[in-house]
């Protein structure tokens, strides 16, 4: 609407944003899914220290920062688009020992839209208070084994017995040997395939793919994840995604109309196969629809 004292008028929507285009004057196109998508971040470093490291990215209004344990994310920060590193260490030490890793991605606004993920950090390894548990307790066990070895050779006595440890005969009345306990062995943990929203309708949610394909789409007989109709830019069937477990690798499937794109904004050939390593993303139609596969 247009105004002015006892003037009262109205200009249709488009007139006014083809005016504005003329003169190259931005606005809020974002908000229609039809702003710029940024620069993906080049891969950052982690240092020994625990600090996050990056290079810019043009129009860049910030920063998001997502720290992974092994396979799982346990966090994410955001900084400022002049900040380009982050310590990490109070954050790792808080998730506990292990092999870390992080990427960034170039957040937009206004007519800018939100850039792809880097790809994953070099590897941090926190030991924590384990480590250092483990060689105490070597220690200990080094001075007992020490301490037995010097009684056993003091003459003929009778055998040292250590609580909790028990002896083996041996025949002819000699003095028993002790006998070692069983070694301890740890139950190996399966990881488990997910899909995971990073961004747009379903961000936040978790899917298991361990039963079947996950199909994608705006209709509720085709589709399991399913987006409202209001979604034009969905197809009914858009994508589908399922767990290989002969080649431990995720199998992506276009069979949309405006397509579905991997993080680097590569266009998928519809009703070919795509096979994706945990740690990918893609995203559907629009580069806010983005969608991660992971083991977990």
């Amino acid at each position: 609407m247009l105004g002015a004292e006892g003037i009262n008028g109205s200009v249709q929507i488009d007139y006014l944003t083809e005016a504005l285009d003329r003169r190259g004057i931005a606005y809020r196109r974002a908000m229609a899914g039809e702003g710029k998508v940024l620069d993906q971040v080049p891969r950052p470093k982690l240092s020994g220290q625990g600090e996050l490291t990056w290079k810019a990215v043009a129009d860049a209004s910030g920063y998001e920062i997502i720290l992974y344990r092994g396979d799982a994310s346990v966090a994410t920060l955001t900084t400022g688009a002049d900040e380009l590193s982050y310590d990490l260490r109070e954050t790792i030490r808080e998730n506990g020992r292990g092999t870390y890793t992080a990427t960034v991605q170039a957040l937009g606004e206004d007519y800018f839209v939100n850039g792809p993920s880097s790809d994953p950090s070099n590897e941090y390894a926190e030991q924590g208070l384990i480590l250092y548990l483990f060689i105490g307790g070597g220690v200990a066990a080094l001075l007992i084994i020490v301490m037995l070895i010097v009684m056993m050779t003091r003459g003929k006595r009778k055998p040292v017995i250590v609580p909790g440890l028990p002896s083996t005969p041996v025949p002819g009345g000699e003095k028993p040997e002790p006998k070692p306990p069983a070694p301890i062995t740890k139950p190996k943990l399966e990881k488990k395939p997910v899909l995971k929203g990073i961004s747009g309708h379903f961000a936040g949610k978790t899917v298991s793919l361990g039963e079947g394909a996950v199909v994608l789409g705006r209709d509720p007989r085709l589709a399991q994840l399913v987006y409202t109709q209001s979604s034009d830019e969905i197809s009914r069937k858009h994508c589908s995604v399922f767990f290989d477990e002969k080649s431990q690798k995720f199998a992506l499937e276009d069979h949309s109309s405006n397509g579905t794109f991997l993080s680097a904004n590569e266009k998928l050939t519809p009703g070919k196969t795509v096979y994706l390593n945990s740690g990918e993303r893609f995203y559907l139609a629009n580069p806010k629809e983005v969608f991660e596969v992971r083991l977990e």
